[in-house]
């Protein structure tokens, strides 16, 4: 990953880890505890992957318009710009995927079912509270992507690359 994108990174690692021991710190359940959980947990996982889902198809639309934002040809900035917007669509496009795996898996009737024992509906419900917290961190990264990006391109002053070097020409 890019090395401007660290603390984004760091920012949504933090968020999913903070999100995820809270959710295990609050949530200590049993089995048969945990299968109802799964029943009324599934509306709003239902919901997180549809805010996930359209929030990420709607960035990488919005993506397709920053392509339109003209720098000069010979510019390190143009490089370093399209360096940024290729990590947030590889991002947003893992964001997008992983939603669409959870909405598909939260649609699975596994709690009707008699075939899993109730053991294992621990198991089940805390790998999608887990897969939730992380939906969520990398959505946090992705905004946080997205602002360090446009932040640096506002901030730049004539002739001078993001980082600070007078590389680029006008």
């Amino acid at each position: 990953m890019h090395l401007r994108f660290k603390q984004p990174i760091i920012g949504g690692i933090v968020f999913a880890i903070a999100m995820g021991f809270l959710t295990f710190y609050f949530g200590e359940t049993s089995g048969f505890k945990a299968r109802e959980l799964l029943v009324t947990s599934k509306p709003r996982l239902l919901v997180l992957s549809f805010i996930i889902i359209l929030s990420s198809i709607a960035i990488l639309g919005l993506m397709l318009g920053f392509l339109g934002i003209d720098f000069p040809k010979k510019s390190k900035l143009r490089h370093q710009y399209y360096c940024h917007l290729l990590y947030i669509q590889k991002v947003d496009t893992i964001l997008t995927i992983t939603g669409i795996i959870v909405l598909l898996l939260v649609n699975i009737p596994f709690t009707q079912t008699k075939i899993i024992p109730a053991s294992w509906y621990i198991y089940i419900y805390y790998s999608i509270l887990v897969i939730a917290s992380i939906m969520g961190g990398g959505f946090v990264t992705l905004i946080f992507m997205i602002y360090k990006t446009i932040y640096e391109i506002i901030n730049i002053r004539d002739g001078e690359d993001p980082v600070g070097s007078p590389e680029v020409q006008k």
